[in-house]
């Protein structure tokens, strides 16, 4: 095709473009000449850095270039067409573990063409801390401090940067990562509830708690009594659920459960029924009335695959803050509002609400606080003032990052995958992290929904710019989010069922 080329330069001298401007129109130009790849070794590693290097000699030119390995892009660039001219170009290249196809293809408009392919393969070289002692053999690789070193020949007792030494590269940050305690890395979990609605007095959940705790972000948690509802309370609580808040099980129709009357198939079982055809998200909390309970009910519960947890019976024995790493998820503790303190863990206290979640701060644990109506005529109801105050309260340490408020069903899952789904970190030749879940254990395979999402601390061992996260597997929905600490860690917020993580630095 270069031919064909030059011979319509040659037609467009003699005729002109009046008499022959129909042929040179129908004269079309190929796809570029084929580019050769220099000589490349054949072996390398993923330390050095290698100037690939292409020339197409003589030929139809190209507008860009592309060099390839096994199909994917390493570097690309455009190119000036100049008739039949040489080409060239090079980029510098790292190679990553395994073997590598490398060919360069060269496209104008009206194609593309490939190079022939040449074959590498890059390993990872074992690196030794140097020790004078050691005989290191011709291409032994060497790091020190977070320099990494290549023997040029045999050497012993030779410290680097002695003249055998030639440097390679010069390692980044080290990275390193853990599962924090809590979503986002809050210092404490905090989960406020409101008993009883449906039982009409408490009307003041739908009117005053849950509107206060939307205009602050907060996410709150309401017990339903399933067997005493108006259509209107229905309608609140699809509409709670829809916004985020947590609906928990409290009973069908309220019953002492260590009444004679007290039946596990209505109060528990039937209320699931009508909550599960009602509720547009999953109920999977249950809070026996006046937190009471036979051993064969909590048993009952404990069987029900519906439930991951429950709040604590015998509640003079089960009041206080929960243990991060030791809570039991059918044995919640909990701290119930009254007006005057009584019954709380923190009676005499100037200020219960504040008392209790600054326990949770303090243990860096989980405060659960049991509330009924606001500002209604329920049993023990919490003023509305009051109640804004404390809510106020909760959204300052949640701006702090002290606190992370969310339904009992969420805490429980987070806490409890946390426990139980062991994360593995492994650390690649090019200082990127890579973090995988041991999903294998009962209970992780119980409590680790496909949305749970689990926050991992990534610490540097310097300050770094910007760190990376994605999903190793490609069709993965969504990518990790990350948030910065400092200057040296972050939070990255992931998925474990989507796969392994892999983290970089930027």
């Amino acid at each position: 095709m270069a031919k064909l080329t030059y011979l319509s330069r040659i037609i467009s001298t003699v005729c002109g473009a009046t008499v022959c401007g129909a042929t040179l129109m129908s004269v079309a130009h190929a796809a570029p000449s084929p580019a050769q790849l220099d000589v490349l070794p054949t072996t390398t590693n993923v330390y050095t850095s290698y100037t690939v290097s292409w020339n197409m000699w003589w030929g139809e030119n190209a507008q860009r270039w592309t060099l390839l390995s096994n199909g994917e892009a390493l570097c690309t660039g455009e190119l000036e067409e100049q008739g039949n001219s040489k080409q060239s170009g090079s980029c510098e290249v790292k190679f990553t573990p395994g073997e590598h196809r490398l060919v360069v293809e060269l496209c104008n408009a009206s194609g593309c063409s490939e190079s022939v392919a040449r074959a590498l393969v890059a390993a990872v070289p074992e690196l030794q801390e140097w020790q004078p002692d050691t005989a290191y053999a011709a291409g032994s690789f060497i790091i020190q401090g977070k320099s990494i070193y290549q023997a040029q020949w045999w050497t012993k007792n030779e410290q680097p940067p002695a003249k055998v030494w030639q440097f390679v590269t010069e390692q980044g940050a080290s990275l390193s990562a853990e599962v924090a305690n809590w979503q986002n890395n809050a210092t404490a979990a905090y989960t406020i509830q409101h008993d009883d609605l449906c039982a009409y007095i408490t009307d003041g959940i739908i009117h005053h708690a849950i509107p206060e705790l939307s205009a602050r972000g907060l996410q709150g948690s309401v017990g339903v009594i399933a067997g005493n509802c108006a259509n209107y309370h229905w309608q609140a609580v699809e509409q709670f659920a829809a916004a985020g808040h947590e609906i928990y099980n409290h009973s069908w129709m309220h019953t002492n459960p260590v009444d004679p009357a007290w039946s596990d198939e209505v109060e528990i079982r039937q209320a699931q029924q009508m909550l599960m055809e009602k509720v547009p998200t999953a109920v999977e909390f249950y809070a026996f009335p006046q937190d009471q309970a036979s051993a064969e009910s909590i048993a009952a519960l404990k069987a029900d695959a519906d439930f991951i947890g429950m709040r604590s019976v015998n509640y003079y024995l089960a009041r206080g803050v929960n243990d991060a790493d030791s809570f039991d998820p059918y044995f919640i503790k909990n701290d119930l509002f009254t007006n005057s303190g009584i019954w709380s863990v923190y009676e005499g206290s100037d200020d219960i609400l504040r008392a209790y979640v600054d326990d949770a701060v303090m243990q860096g644990g989980w405060a659960l606080r049991t509330f009924h109506g606001v500002e209604d005529t329920s049993w023990e109801q919490i003023p509305l003032q009051r109640y804004q105050g404390h809510l106020d309260y909760v959204k300052s340490l949640v701006d702090e990052g002290k606190l992370w408020v969310a339904g009992a069903s969420d805490v429980i899952r987070y806490g409890m995958a946390r426990r139980s789904c062991q994360m593995q970190s492994t650390t690649q030749y090019d200082a990127s992290l890579v973090l995988s879940f041991d999903l294998s254990d009962p209970v992780c395979k119980k409590y680790l929904a496909d949305d749970t999402q689990l926050s991992v601390v990534v610490s540097a061992d310097q300050a770094v710019n910007q760190i990376a996260a994605h999903y190793q597997q490609a069709d993965a929905a969504q990518q990790p989010t990350i948030a910065r600490i400092n200057e040296q860690q972050f939070v990255v917020n992931l998925l474990p069922r989507q796969g392994q993580v892999v983290i970089t630095l930027e």
